[in-house]
């Protein structure tokens, strides 16, 4: 009796420790899936050229999710910019500000313009293809810092990933 008892405890024991590495498994799989989806995304990873705009010593990619609106006249757009270089701060905004300078002399259309500037990630990869994949509000804290640009001139903000 004493023996079977022990085999049936022994079985249970092995069920609840299955079980458990069941969902660890699940756990760790949706962890990777909703940090780091690029591991997974299986769509195209190709970056069409038209889109990337090189910068003296630093690489961007216009996202092509240009907002407009219309009752302050303000075009918001966004950049992913690729693999920040180790560069200082100061270099990497003055590079980035006469970018969104050049901009706004050749887009005046608007009172201001703002760009937004993502970093690179496991969550925003550079390949990013438009297909509603990555989520920009999501990944605000991806944001290196936006830059307003107006008549007045042009302000640069850090933010939460620089």
């Amino acid at each position: 009796m004493k023996k079977l008892l022990k085999i049936f405890l022994t079985i249970i024991s092995l069920l609840l420790f299955i079980q458990l590495l069941f969902y660890c498994y699940l756990y760790v799989a949706l962890s990777l899936r909703t940090e780091y989806p690029g591991l997974f995304y299986e769509g195209n990873r190709t970056v069409p050229e038209e889109d990337i705009v090189y910068l003296e010593k630093l690489t961007i990619r216009d996202l092509r999710q240009d907002r407009v609106w219309e009752e302050d006249n303000e075009l918001w757009k966004y950049y992913i910019l690729k693999k920040l270089p180790f560069q200082s701060k100061k270099m990497i905004k003055e590079i980035l500000s006469n970018y969104c300078k050049d901009f706004y002399d050749s887009h005046n259309a608007y009172d201001q313009i703002i760009f937004v500037f993502y970093k690179e990630g496991g969550r925003m990869p550079w390949f990013w293809n438009n297909d509603d994949f990555f989520d920009l509000e999501y990944n605000s804290d991806l944001i290196l810092g936006r830059c307003f640009v107006d008549k007045k001139g042009c302000r640069f903000r850090e933010g939460a990933a620089w």
